[in-house]
């Protein structure tokens, strides 16, 4: 304290103040001053943050403070540093307020991701016991998607599955209807829950790696209803393409469960197909030049799984069949181009 109030003495310069005062620990003597600083010297201190002394209590008086002058990253740094000396009910306050508060120059992607992580898991167990947290932590995970990875988002992503109003509602926002020219506010909503949409990889209505069938239209027909009544019926098809390549595999070991394959064989048409296809050849990721071999098996393994279903279920025969083909023509360029190359 003694050291601070002699640096404000002898007028030294704001940098010099703020790195004084980074270094000293805010407790019950000190609170006084970090909360009569200037807003100039607080709007800079908390760009950071700053570090809480032995005087727990004085924790909502700084939560506060960063709230009114902080960054994201100095809030989420100040809640981790010290969660273990806090109640896990306060903890998990505190970070759901992260939805409802405006930070400057507020940037998720910025965020430490560690530490989010495993704020997350901290407040797991307290936050699944009670159906009006699981919702406010659906919203939460929503808010800061760029700053976790779809499979750290236990809430949303187990939620989704069964409850097609909540992707409905990103739907809304990601894709512009026809009939509306969104706002620059919306657009730029749209930008930042881009990277969320997708990252979205899941199979509706699935439970350790099963589908109930009723649950499953259940999940679909509520989709149609939201998307019809938000003027968006014709990415119906494309949506549900992308999200059966994610469905588990069947017992005699082709990809698609009984259930969606019966529903495909409904609904299909070219959205489906074309939204399908692409999001299979995605989730290939990064690959290493092979002269055209593993494009070979992959065309392989594509068209034996066609060849299966095509017993009974001919349209999605289909969609293995038209990735084969794919794949056969992309082996046949590789190899050629490793020719010419050679």
């Amino acid at each position: 304290k003694r050291l601070i109030e002699f640096s404000k003495d002898i007028k030294i310069s704001i940098n010099l103040l703020i790195s004084i005062l980074r270094i000293c620990n805010v407790d019950k003597n000190t609170l006084d001053i970090f909360l009569n600083l200037s807003q100039e010297i607080k709007d800079e201190l908390w760009k950071i943050g700053v570090s809480l002394g032995n005087d727990v209590d004085i924790m909502p008086t700084l939560i506060e403070e960063c709230k009114k002058h902080g960054t994201i990253s100095a809030y989420i740094k100040l809640i981790y540093d010290n969660k273990e000396r806090l109640s896990v009910e306060n903890v998990y306050r505190y970070i759901i307020d992260i939805s409802s508060t405006k930070f400057r120059n507020c940037k998720f992607y910025d965020l430490d991701k560690h530490d989010i992580k495993k704020l997350l898991e901290f407040i797991r167990v307290y936050a699944d016991s009670s159906p009006e947290r699981i919702e406010e932590m659906v919203t939460l995970e929503l808010s800061i998607g760029v700053a976790l990875k779809w499979e750290d988002m236990y809430f949303l992503k187990r939620e989704m599955k069964f409850n097609a109003k909540i992707y409905a509602d990103l739907i809304s926002i990601v894709f512009r209807r026809p009939d509306v020219e969104p706002t620059s506010e919306q657009k730029e909503l749209a930008s930042k829950l881009w990277y969320l949409y997708s990252n979205t990889k899941f199979c509706p209505a699935e439970k350790n790696g099963v589908v109930n069938e009723v649950e499953l239209r259940s999940w679909i027909n509520e989709l149609k209803e939201r998307l019809i009544s938000q003027g968006q019926e014709r990415l119906v098809n494309n949506i549900l393409g992308r999200l059966f390549t994610y469905s588990p595999m069947e017992e005699d070991d082709v990809p698609l469960l009984y259930s969606i394959r019966k529903i495909i064989e409904e609904i299909y048409d070219e959205s489906l197909l074309n939204s399908f296809t692409v999001e299979e050849m995605n989730k290939r990721g990064v690959y290493i030049a092979s002269g055209g071999i593993a494009e070979k098996n992959i065309a392989i393994k594509y068209k034996n799984y066609a060849n299966i279903l095509r017993k009974k279920y001919l349209k999605c025969a289909k969609l293995y069949d038209t990735l084969s083909h794919y794949y056969e023509k992309e082996s046949l360029s590789e190899r050629e181009r490793e020719e010419y190359d050679y």
